[in-house]
């Protein structure tokens, strides 16, 4: 144990915000929840009105450096000011009224669900509208939900790799010095099948935003 312990140089603490975005219904709150009730056994989440925050505990180690993540999620709504609703209820408004406390986000969470190829397409509306709250150094990680429907998947493992490229080219679009990353994981809330491995992604996002390479 003591020799295990040595190896270790540093526990480090971060804390870093993640924002997921998606349509309705795709899963976002659930999947905040999960990730936390997975790792201590019940979640640690406080609500506003229309803004949902999650605070998921995790801890990774790189290069013989330990990390304490504190992976803080804003969970807004998956309503669009399009859709005809209140608006009040809809992301942008939200995103308008709670705009000071997205001066940093490190990970933004493209969410969709892997047996609705619509709630896919739609990233790029979703990637649109979250872009002016990303900085060069934000990182983009596509989160199919799910995963327990894989016998009716609309959405295939191409479409989510060209997905991938497609989303890489908007953000240069938009953010022309972009150095982060984007990224791919599904995962089953029921289940908890990759629960845990796309928590460690998003901790290891959250470093590579505030630890940017070079």
């Amino acid at each position: 144990m003591c020799n295990q312990l040595c190896e270790i140089n540093v526990l480090e603490k971060v804390t870093g915000f993640v924002l997921p975005v998606g349509n309705g219904a795709v899963g976002k709150s659930t999947l905040s929840l999960v990730l936390e009730q997975n790792k201590n056994g019940f979640p640690n989440t406080k609500k506003s009105m229309n803004l949902e925050f999650v605070y998921v505990n995790d801890y990774v180690e790189i290069d013989r450096t330990g990390y304490q993540i504190m992976q803080q999620f804003f969970v807004p709504p998956g309503q669009k000011s399009t859709e005809g609703i209140d608006q009040v209820y809809s992301f942008e408004r939200i995103i308008e009224t709670y705009v000071f406390l997205f001066r940093r986000i490190d990970v933004v969470l493209l969410i969709y669900k892997v047996d609705e190829l619509e709630s896919f397409n739609d990233l790029e509306y979703w990637i649109r509208q979250s872009i002016s709250l990303c900085d060069e150094f934000t990182q983009f990680i596509l989160v199919g939900t799910h995963l327990d429907r894989n016998d009716t998947r609309q959405v295939t493992e191409t479409m989510v790799m060209n997905g991938i490229n497609y989303l890489t080219h908007l953000i240069k679009l938009s953010l022309s010095n972009w150095s982060g990353r984007c990224s791919a994981c599904e995962v089953s809330a029921l289940t908890g099948e990759n629960l845990e491995q796309l928590r460690h992604t998003i901790s290891r996002a959250i470093l590579d935003s505030r630890q940017p390479a070079g």
